[in-house]
């Protein structure tokens, strides 16, 4: 089983891939290195900020929403499972939560 932060290098690889864009690519878009863009595909980047999760969400032409996992969710009570994440790691998600609350104007 993925963790957490695997399974969203695995929706950046399933979205570069559709794209096909290379990691070059995408790293260029984004202002990174081709192997730091590697590094996030692969999960090996642990705590990231969540303005480099938009950077790289609309790069792909895909919403940081879906590349997390939470887009196509009906169920108004949506869980995650934090399960395994630190203290800080939760308070980054909530902080992106915030963020994204921020951006449509609800917060």
């Amino acid at each position: 089983m993925l963790d957490y932060y695997s399974r969203i290098g695995a929706q950046i690889k399933v979205a570069r891939d559709a794209k096909k864009m290379t990691l070059k690519e995408l790293g260029k878009r984004v202002g990174i290195s081709e192997s730091m863009a590697h590094r996030y595909e692969k999960g090996n980047i642990r705590g990231f900020k969540t303005d480099r999760l938009s950077q790289i969400a609309d790069a792909l032409g895909v919403s940081a929403e879906w590349i997390v996992g939470w887009e196509g969710q009906t169920d108004e009570n949506r869980t995650l499972d934090i399960s395994g994440l630190s203290d800080s790691e939760i308070e980054k998600i909530e902080d992106y939560i915030r963020y994204i609350e921020w951006q449509r104007g609800k917060a």
